[in-house]
C-alpha cells in the first residue's frame, strides 16, 4: 500500500500504472491478510474504495489500455477495463465534430492496430521504445497513423495524479486552498476548476475590450455624449478618500480576484497630474505589479491626450502618499465627479 501510494505522488506519466497497481494490493491483501492486525477490516476498507467510481476512474483504466509497458496484455478481453475506455473516449472527444462512422469506431479501429502491432506500431524498435520512453513520447513518434488514438494519449497521460500537482493546479486558481476544498470530489474540483477558468477569461476579454474602447471614448466626437448626459452626470458627485484606507493594505499585498475588484472600485477612472513628467493620466485599472519586491496591486494609467504619432503609454503608479498627492494636483475639470477628502 506504501508503494501504490508512492506511486499516486509521482509528478510523472504514470496514470496508467495505477489501476494495475491497485490490483496487485487487492490481491496481496486477499492473500495475506490474515498475517496483519485487522487485516479483514484493512482488507474490506481497502476493496470498497479500489474501484471504479471512488479512487479510481474511467481514465486510469483508458490509460492503462494504452500505456506501452503493458502493450502485450489482452485488454479487449477484459469487459470492466474495455468499458471504463469506451466511456472515456466519449469525454475526451465531446467537443469535437464526430466522423461518419462515429469516434468509437474510429478510435477503436486504431486501438486494434496498436495491439496488433501494425502499420508504425510494427517497427523493430518499436518494443524498445515502449520499454524506454514516456508514454505520450511513444504515441507521438509511432502514432503517425492513428491521429485519434494519438490524441487521446496525450490527453490522458497529461493528467497528473499527484497532489503536489493538484495543489499547484489550486494555487493557480487564486488560492482556493481551504480544509473545505480538501474534502471535495474529483468531479467538483473539475467543475470549479472550469469555472475559475472561464471567469477568468472572461474577465481579461471584458478589460481588452475596455482599453480598445478608451482609445475612441475621449476626443472622438461620434462618442462624445449628449448635452442632457453631460449636465446629468456632472450632477453626481461621489465621495473619494484621498488617502489608504484601512481595509487596503492587505488587499494590496495579496494577490486575489477580489481584493482587485476591491481595488478596481476605489481607483478606477481617477485622474492624476505627474508633475514630474508633466503628464495628465487616467487610471484604466489595478493589476499585480512584480516589478517591485515585494510585489503589490498597482494602478496602470493612461495618457490623456497622447501624441498622435506615439503608441499608447501605459504607466503603473504604486498604491501610496505620492499617488494621493498626484491625485490632488489633477486640474480642472478632471475628477469633477469626485470629491477629494482628504485624511
Amino acid at each position: 500500500m506504501l508503494r501504490l501510494i508512492r506511486l499516486a505522488e509521482l509528478n510523472r506519466e504514470v496514470i496508467g500504472k495505477f489501476y494495475p497497481a491497485t490490483l496487485a494490493v487487492k490481491e496481496h491483501l486477499e492473500a495475506e491478510h490474515g498475517l496483519l492486525p485487522y487485516g479483514s477490516k484493512i482488507r474490506d476498507k481497502f476493496l470498497a474504495k479500489a474501484v471504479v467510481g471512488e479512487w479510481l476512474q474511467d481514465v486510469h483504466l483508458a490509460a492503462y489500455v494504452l500505456d506501452p509497458e503493458y502493450w502485450d496484455v489482452d485488454h479487449l478481453s477484459m469487459p470492466e477495463v474495455m468499458g471504463a475506455f469506451a466511456r472515456a473516449i466519449d469525454k475526451v472527444f465531446f467537443h469535437k465534430t464526430p466522423p461518419a462512422e462515429g469516434w468509437f469506431a474510429r478510435v477503436m479501429g486504431q486501438l486494434r492496430s496498436f495491439k496488433d502491432k501494425t502499420g508504425h506500431f510494427a517497427r523493430a524498435c518499436a518494443p524498445n521504445a515502449a520499454k524506454s520512453m514516456l508514454p505520450s513520447a511513444f504515441f507521438e513518434t509511432y502514432g503517425i497513423e492513428a491521429i485519434e488514438l494519438k490524441y487521446m494519449a496525450k490527453r490522458l497521460f497529461y493528467i497528473s495524479i499527484s497532489n503536489d500537482a493538484a495543489e499547484l493546479n489550486w494555487k493557480h486558481h487564486k488560492d482556493n486552498s481551504t480544509k473545505m476544498r480538501a474534502r471535495l470530489h474529483a468531479d467538483k474540483v473539475h467543475k470549479l476548476i472550469s469555472i475559475q477558468s472561464a471567469a477568468t477569461l472572461r474577465e481579461n476579454i471584458l478589460r481588452d475590450e475596455k482599453l480598445q474602447a478608451l482609445k475612441w471614448t475621449l476626443d472622438d466626437e461620434v462618442c462624445k455624449l449628449s448635452k442632457e448626459v453631460e449636465d446629468s452626470r456632472d450632477r453626481i458627485v461621489a465621495n473619494f478618500l484621498n488617502y489608504k484606507e484601512d481595509w487596503e493594505d492587505e488587499k494590496i499585498r495579496t494577490k486575489n480576484r477580489a481584493h482587485e475588484g476591491l481595488l478596481n472600485d476605489k481607483y478606477q477612472h481617477v485622474y492624476l497630474y505627474d508633475a514630474e513628467n508633466d503628464e495628465l493620466r487616467r487610471i484604466v485599472h489595478v493589476e499585480w505589479c512584480t516589478a517591485h519586491r515585494p510585489p503589490r496591486y498597482a494602478v496602470v494609467t493612461q495618457l490623456v491626450n497622447p501624441p498622435e504619432d506615439e503608441d499608447e503609454d501605459l504607466m503603473p503608479y504604486l498604491i501610496n502618499e505620492n499617488l494621493y498627492e498626484c491625485i490632488l494636483s489633477a486640474p480642472a475639470p478632471y475628477n469633477q465627479q469626485r470629491r477629494l477628502i482628504s485624511k
